[in-house]
Parts: structure tokens; sequence; C-alpha cells
């Protein structure tokens, strides 16, 4: 076995720091694509650098989180310390080799107390408009669907509380076109009760972070989470995310992505999700906007053998049930059928739910440190900021490669053409 010849462990050398990152590395096709000038003229009035020490340069700070993200770091005191030891992260700060990277808790503080709280909403919309001005974002097609994620709470200390069910955001409307239907049938009106206590309903409450919710699905493990309401295009860039407590449907929650995806990107054209969001209301308001509601066969949830024989009176009678929006419902089952919806619908996997799997494996959205449903938003939207822009700087690499291939190429067969003559 040969033995290295020379301990360089303490050599002393003159090097560029620049030479020491590689020329594909991620950092540096991000370098290509972002711009920081918006940056400083939205944070500068934060600072005065008349009074007190100077502060640290707030894109740093905001550089460090979007490393964090970027390559999955799980918390802000990890990501202090690779950006302490790696030298392309060091690069990308724009700090040599002997600067000491400001304290993770500075950063916290920064994005806690210094910073606006819609500055991420901004740095998402801007990553997000970089991609729509290259054309790399398809909105026609939207895929939409939400994930869980493990809130920092212990799952064993909770008590119950009583609290009011949220009224839907569709209930006027619906006893509207309902009293519409029993006046045509001679039938009295029925009445808005606001004078009487809404329903109480019991939640399970954690006292380490309140503002999580109890996930229940299945034979899953019971656990605080949170859940991000998400929706993207065909080439996986996210749209619009709405983060809320784990125990919130995903039909309630889904107006809210649904309002911003569509104020946004109104030619949306069909959006696609998957059973959880096949109710009458979301078909009908889809149908109404004239776009393409594209939802999955959903089963009975019984089947009983003796089903037909259950509900009738004294008379033998049976009442048939039928909601006033079903024929929304009946639409939607039709489209279904078609080869346009099959077609749609099979991206799902290829789309929203590779977003999500990116998102756990790649980027650690799988549970989070943060507490509270601001800060907690304000992370899943930094991430997702960071994919997309991860996103958009590898294309933009490839479509630098490309054209630098044709010139090559182009050249030479221009030289080929001139020996040949």
């Amino acid at each position: 076995m040969e033995k290295h010849a020379e301990d360089a462990r303490r050599k002393a050398m003159v090097i560029d720091i620049d030479m020491l990152v590689p020329k594909d590395h991620l950092l540096r096709k991000i370098e290509k694509v972002m711009d920081y000038d918006w940056l400083y003229e939205r944070l500068n009035p934060l600072y005065n650098d008349k009074v007190g020490r100077p502060g640290t340069d707030p894109v740093v700070l905001i550089k460090m989180v979007l490393i964090q993200h970027l390559f999955g770091i799980p918390s802000l005191r990890q990501t202090w310390r690779e950006c302490d030891v790696n030298v392309a992260y060091r690069w990308f700060l724009g700090y040599d080799l002997l600067e000491h990277i400001p304290h993770f808790a500075t950063v916290s503080y920064a994005f806690c107390n210094r910073f606006p709280a819609e500055l991420s909403v901004e740095i998402f919309d801007h990553i997000l408009n970089k991609a729509l001005n290259n054309r790399m974002v398809d909105p026609s097609v939207v895929f939409i669907d939400g994930t869980h994620i493990k809130a920092s709470a212990n799952k064993k200390k909770f008590q119950k509380e009583q609290v009011n069910k949220a009224a839907k955001v569709y209930d006027e409307v619906l006893r509207k076109e309902v009293n519409e239907e029993r006046a045509k049938l001679g039938k009295k009106e029925i009445e808005d009760k606001d004078d009487d206590e809404p329903p109480k309903g019991e939640k399970t409450v954690s006292t380490t972070d309140p503002d999580c919710g109890m996930f229940v699905k299945g034979e899953h493990e019971r656990q605080f989470a949170y859940e991000a309401h998400t929706a993207c295009e065909r080439h996986g860039f996210v749209l619009a995310v709405e983060v809320t407590p784990g125990n919130i449907h995903d039909s309630v929650a889904w107006d809210a992505v649904y309002d911003s995806v569509c104020s946004r990107f109104p030619e949306a054209e069909a959006l696609a999700m998957d059973a959880g969001y096949k109710t009458p209301w979301i078909a009908r308001k889809i149908l109404q906007d004239g776009r393409i509601p594209v939802l999955p066969y959903t089963r009975r949830h019984m089947n009983c053998p003796c089903r037909e024989k259950c509900g009738a009176n004294g008379k033998g009678q049976k009442l048939i049930q039928r909601h006033i929006w079903q024929e929304y419902l009946d639409v939607v089952e039709g489209i279904r059928k078609t080869d346009l919806g099959k077609s749609i619908y099979e991206k799902r996997k290829e789309t929203i739910e590779r977003v999500f799997a990116d998102a756990k494996e790649k980027h650690s959205m799988r549970y989070t440190h943060m507490r509270g449903l601001a800060r907690v938003t304000q992370w899943v939207r930094l991430k997702f900021a960071a994919m997309n822009l991860k996103k958009l700087a590898n294309w933009a690499w490839k479509r630098l490669c490309l054209q630098a291939f044709g010139k090559y190429f182009w050249i030479f067969e221009a030289a080929d053409g001139c020996c040949a003559a």
C-alpha cells in the first residue's frame, strides 16, 4: 500500500476561492439567474447606518435560508455550521475562507422581527415571475393537492376544548338556491339562524403549539401536523400554497388556493385534484368559471347487502335525497370518462405528487421545527420558492449549454464547408 508522500493539512497556499467551486455547481447556476437589487431597495429602510454597529447584509441572511431549503438542511443551526465549512456556500454568500459566517440567531431574529411578514411572499412571487418571463411555466392545467407536515409538538401534551364550528364559504349561496327551489314547490323558506349560537364541537389542542391540528387518517399514526395545500403546473413549478392546521379538510382550504391561482393565472383551463376535493361546491364553482374539473371515481362508502331494504318508512316508502348541485357532479363524472380527463389525471403522479416527494425527500419537509401558523407558512413558502429557483436555474443552465453546443456545431459546419471548398 502506497502512503501519501506529504501531509498537506498545514501547507500554505495562495488560491482564489472561485477556483474551488465547480463550474456546474447549483449555486453557480442560481447566481446566473437571480438578482438582489430589489431586495436591497426593499430592506434598506429597515436599517440605520448612523446608529449602532453596522448591520449584517440582509441578502446574506436570505441566502443562508435559501441554502437551508435548497439542500434540505433541517435547521438554521446546522445551516450555519455547514456554511462555515463548505467552500461553495461561502462563495455563494460572498465570504472568504476566514470570515465569520453570521450566527444562526441573527438570521432567525431578522426573519422573526426585522423583515416584513410579506417578504416570503415577495421572494416566492419574484422567483415565479422569473420562470414566467423565461416561458418555463404552463398554467393551462393546474394540479391541486395537500400534504401533511409533522408539527414540532408532543402528541401527548394536549387538552380538549369546545370551539364553534366554522361556517362553510358556500353556506349563503347554498341557502339561497335551496330557498329558490322550495319557493317553486310552494314550501316555506329556510331562515338564517343568525340569532342562535353556532354549533359547538370538541377540538384537540396542543399545549406546545396551539396552531397545529391533530391529524387522524385511517391507519396513520395520530400526530399534530400542519397541511400545505399546494397548486402546481405540469412542469412542477409551484403556483400557490396555503398552510392550515392538519385537521382542516382539503375541500375547506380549497377556495383560498383556487382563488389565488385563478386570480394570477386566468388562463388556467383545467384543474386536476384527488377524491378529497370531489364535492358539489367545488364542481359547481369550477364549471361556472368556465374551467374543466378533473376528479377521480369514488367508491361507495358502504357496501351492505341489506342496504336496499333500509331507510323505508311505515308504508314501505323510501326517501331518496339528492343534492341541489348534484348535476355538477354528474358533469364531472362525464369528464372523468373522457380521454382528456384520463390523460390529465394520470399526470398527477408526475406533477403534484412529485413536488411533495421531492420536498420531503430532498428538501426536508417531512417535519418542521417552526411553531405557529405564521412562521410555518413562511417556512413552507420559502421552501417552495427554493424548489422553484432550483428548477429555474437548472433549466436556464441547460438552455445555455444547448445554445453553446449549437453555436459550436454551427462553427464546426462552417469550417468544414470552407475546407471542402
